[in-house]
């Protein structure tokens, strides 16, 4: 299955609760190799998210770490185009099987590309 970034990106907390929740096993693991696999995409993404924020903007003073953009419209373009990539994600179909898992409304909305409702 093929997923944007963006979408990895909105949809990160919401894998963390997932990971944490009481699974059956196989259906744990199904999503421990969905994790696993887009680890390094993410990692790539934030190391170019963060070569773009230096580029593009001025680390912040009182706030290490932050910066204000200096220049939006490269930041516009070229952070959506980061957002936009896609990566291959080993999913043959959503995961349905979740067992007693109790999840907030908001995770399931979040996760709606890997999980079958």
């Amino acid at each position: 299955m093929k997923i944007n970034i963006g979408t990895l990106v909105g949809s990160n907390e919401a894998l963390k609760e997932l990971a944490s929740a009481k699974l059956p096993a196989a259906t744990a693991m199904r999503v421990a190799l969905v994790i696993k696999d887009t680890r390094a995409p993410m990692e790539a993404f934030e190391t170019a998210y963060n070569q773009l924020l230096t580029q593009v903007g001025k680390e912040r003073e009182d706030a290490p770490g932050r910066y204000d953009i200096v220049d939006r419209e490269r930041y516009a373009t070229e952070s959506q185009e980061l957002l936009a990539q896609e990566v291959d994600v080993p999913l043959d179909e959503k995961i349905s099987n979740l067992g007693s898992a109790e999840l907030k409304p908001a995770t399931v909305l979040a996760l709606d590309w890997l999980i079958k409702v």
